[in-house]
């Protein structure tokens, strides 16, 4: 770990020494994070069976692989003049909510320490049972929107095209807060808002 890093861990390392007497885990990584919204400080611990979320406060949050979905990297770009920004990992959880978080440290590590993390966890799915629970195969999403011609067309997504749709939007909406961008986030909300109202209108009418 950077010298930098390193020097933040001073807090962490007694609470490590205190989950190795708890979890029975093999350690893969620790990087610093920031929590997005709130941008407090704090560190994620990658082990093979789960990750650990220890804030600057103290507060532990323990993530078992089995109740992720899926764990997504936001490499930062490289900068004109040196050095990369943040970048980012989204943890998605099966029931629904999704942990961001910024990795401000070290570029190298902190990709180093996101791919570990996501890799653990394919790994673990690889050993156990699928974390993506499925409603049917046949199963599909119905959504309209407005057509540049006017009028209103409907389209029909799959499940999964669905849940790739919102994971983009989810990942938009991350990178524009970060940036400040204030539009593109309401204009994802609103967006999200109008599909889920769609898709709650079109259930109650089957």
């Amino acid at each position: 770990m950077p010298d930098k890093d390193s020097a933040e861990l001073a807090g962490v390392i007694d609470r490590l020494f205190a989950l190795e007497d708890e979890i029975n885990d093999e350690f893969l990584g620790l990087v610093c994070v920031r929590f997005v919204p709130s941008w407090g400080g704090g560190h994620l611990i990658v082990t093979d069976r789960r990750l650990i979320l220890v804030s600057d406060g103290g507060r532990l949050t323990t993530i078992e692989f089995s109740e992720i979905d899926s764990i997504v990297i936001g490499p930062g770009a490289k900068k004109l003049f040196g050095g990369y920004e943040h970048s980012y990992l989204m943890i998605h959880r099966r029931q629904g909510d999704m942990i961001n978080l910024v990795l401000p440290g070290d570029h190298s590590w902190a990709m180093h320490a996101a791919t570990t993390a996501q890799e653990a966890h394919d790994q673990y799915r690889l050993k156990g049972s699928s974390t993506r629970p499925r409603s049917g195969a046949a199963s599909t999403t119905g959504v309209e929107y407005d057509h540049v011609a006017g009028g209103r067309e409907s389209i029909t997504i799959s499940p999964d095209q669905a849940r790739e749709l919102d994971l983009l939007l989810t990942t938009l909406s991350v990178y524009a807060e970060a940036r400040n961008n204030d539009d593109i986030v309401r204009r994802v909300e609103a967006f999200k808002t109008k599909v889920l109202r769609a898709r709650a209108e079109s259930s109650g009418a089957a």
